[in-house]
């Protein structure tokens, strides 16, 4: 059997090994336990890495349950909507898009809508409001 060599420096390409290997090892663990985990940004020094890794809840479906999608029916009463707003077809400058959810943290434009082209935008209220002829 090989050995792998003691790493004695951390570098770039450390880093990248570094991360496919959590990444490979994380699939494994996501699926165990239901959930995305990803491996985010790293930052380095030669002799030390912080990692960031983020772990998100999985839908029936296996797609990634989005709290801005979840918080709709609860919040979508404070901006002027109804629950059933949600995935309603709205016309915007880059096309049509869909709503996908509230972003409770922005207060001028808590609105996300996703283009068909997969692109998120976010929305003032009055012009969401506006575009599906809600008052």
């Amino acid at each position: 059997m090989k050995q792998t060599p003691k790493i004695t420096v951390i570098t770039k390409d450390v880093c990248r090994d570094l991360r496919s290997d959590l990444d490979a090892a994380l699939i494994e663990v996501g699926h165990r336990l239901g959930l995305s985990i990803k491996v985010g940004n790293m930052r380095f020094t030669n002799t030390h890495v912080d990692i960031k890794i983020t772990a998100d809840v999985l839908s029936s479906t296996g797609e990634v349950v989005d709290s801005r999608t979840t918080d709709w029916p609860k919040y979508c009463n404070l901006f002027g909507f109804k629950p059933e707003h949600l995935g309603a077809t709205i016309q915007i400058t880059h096309g049509r898009a869909t709503i996908f959810g509230l972003d409770l943290k922005k207060r001028k434009f808590p609105i996300i809508v996703k283009a068909f082209d997969g692109k998120m935008f976010k929305l003032s209220a009055e012009f969401a409001r506006r575009q599906l002829g809600v008052q």
